[in-house]
């Protein structure tokens, strides 16, 4: 279910790297309990040893251990050692050693167990512990953090085909959690670099299927906000979420690359990925969920036995967007997609291979689609009773089409339109609303490419004459090789394709 205690490893690894500051005085022993009351929360049993020497409290064995959500298996994650010392001043030093082993053992029922060792490294790690007890502040910094993979081990045998490894330099963070009626966490950090290596192979074939990817991202940062339910241990997403929970974040990068290699059935293949920038964001509660990400600045090339040429493509821009209502409500409530892609180009040797005589415009193609409206909902949408139906738990009420743009090959198409719908009359569209509005429609260039498509031969002339009669029935000209279309649903529910009924 959504509210999966599966992310509660990397929350743990987090709590161990993480980090602000407050007023107020902290012991080792409150970090400490803080740290387990917040995984028991999250449905994991925490135990290890501990022991005392002076101001230092040092926990060594660390487990945590529990369900894996939807599945009949657990998870169980083990340190070697971390160690909380009183300052003396009301702050308390979490000293980590400077490799530590991270276990994990996964043991789906019915399925292989597998065991999984990741060697930790921390270069100059510094992290302090301030506020009060129910609302604890961290400051952290490191040269570098590290994580490499040092084995894998499926049902008691080493598996030597894989390989991981990735480093953080230059971190800087800050974080806090407070207990109150919810589990408040707030986060930032940032470092100046992300090098990442991986490496797989089939293993009953691996010189026919193996790859290896290495990379970078510059200047990564992440803020992210969480209010948690205290109980975080619950299968029930509408529970979960009507408990509070409630999440913003936003990650970005200033750049990065990435090159991979290796043999796909046998034959070699390669490529590399570069970007400019790029950011995702996403936040989530019990009223919407909204997601937005892009990059841009992104180049492509690939090579391999598979494909007829090296390929190299660029994209100026890549970015989407949606915004879903999620919670029963008697008012009206925003719903969005957007998606852009812009400046998409691609290499003259490619282009060459089915366009040698250069008829075409290779100017960069785009693709943008902006659509938003309203909508009520039924019924909220995390209950168990809305992820069983078939049908949407909800009622359509208006939709705009804000901004359709596909401009390729020296031809664009361009829209917008404005429609609402009746939910009252489900029979005149079969099923659906009865919509009521218009759509506007701009086409330009396209007699002159279906001209240079069969001059090219790509077209056959019969195709050509068949798209030019579907455009003269819905389109109208407006000038040199440019037509109008007005796509219109009456309240009787004709549709009107610029004043000709069509239906």
């Amino acid at each position: 279910m959504f509210p999966s205690n599966h992310i509660v490893p990397a929350t743990a690894v987090s709590l161990i790297l993480s980090g602000g500051g407050a007023l107020a005085d902290v012991t080792p022993q409150d970090v400490w309990q803080s740290w387990q009351g917040y995984l028991g929360s999250s449905g994991y049993e925490v135990s290890g040893n501990e022991s005392r020497s002076g101001d230092t409290l040092t926990v060594t064995g660390l487990t945590m251990s529990g369900d894996i959500p939807d599945e009949d298996g657990t998870v169980t994650v083990s340190l070697s050692e971390i160690a909380f010392r009183d300052n003396g001043d009301g702050t308390v030093q979490i000293i980590m050693p400077a490799s530590s082993p991270l276990v994990i053992n996964l043991r789906p029922e019915d399925e292989e167990a597998v065991d999984i060792t990741l060697d930790l490294t921390y270069d100059t790690l510094a992290m302090t512990a301030s506020g009060a007890p129910r609302d604890i502040s961290y400051a952290y910094s490191a040269d570098s953090m590290g994580a490499t993979l040092t084995e894998i081990v499926v049902d008691g045998e080493v598996v030597e085909a894989a390989g991981f490894d990735a480093s953080l330099d230059n971190v800087q963070g800050n974080s806090s959690m407070a207990t109150t009626d919810l589990r408040r966490v707030r986060q930032s950090i940032s470092a100046e670099t992300l090098t990442y290596m991986f490496s797989g192979q089939d293993l009953e074939n691996p010189e026919r299927d193996r790859a290896s990817f290495n990379g970078e991202m510059r200047d990564l940062s992440l803020d992210f906000r969480g209010d948690l339910p205290l109980d975080m241990d619950s299968e029930d997403p509408e529970e979960f979420f009507n408990a509070g929970f409630d999440i913003e974040g936003r990650f970005e990068q200033g750049g990065g690359s990435m090159a991979f290699s290796g043999m796909e059935s046998g034959k070699p293949i390669s490529g590399n990925f570069s970007s400019e920038s790029g950011f995702f964001e996403v936040a989530m509660n019990k009223e919407r969920m909204r997601y937005d990400g892009g990059t841009s600045g992104v180049t492509i090339d690939m090579a391999g036995a598979e494909l007829p040429i090296p390929i190299s493509a660029g994209i100026g821009e890549l970015a989407y967007g949606l915004l879903l209502p999620l919670a029963k409500s008697e008012d009206l409530q925003d719903f969005g997609l957007k998606l852009r892609l812009a400046d998409l180009s691609v290499d003259d040797a490619l282009w060459g291979m089915f366009d040698p005589g250069q008829m075409l415009p290779r100017d960069p193609a785009t693709l943008s689609l902006d659509i938003t409206g309203t909508a009520r909902l039924l019924m909220n949408m995390m209950s168990e009773e809305a992820q069983e139906m078939d049908e949407m738990p909800g009622e359509l009420h208006s939709a705009s089409l804000n901004d359709l743009r596909l401009n390729v090959a020296g031809a664009e198409l361009t829209g917008t339109g404005d429609f609402t719908f009746d939910n009252s009359d489900t029979e005149t569209f079969d099923g659906l609303p009865r919509p009521e509005g218009a759509l506007d429609l701009r086409l330009t260039g396209a007699n002159q490419l279906l001209d240079t498509l069969v001059e090219m031969g790509m077209l056959p002339k019969e195709q050509a004459s068949g798209a030019r009669m579907m455009m003269g029935m819905f389109a109208v000209p407006a000038g040199d090789d440019k037509l109008t279309s007005t796509i219109e649903i009456n309240e009787e529910g004709q549709v009107l394709a610029n004043g000709q009924r069509l239906r």
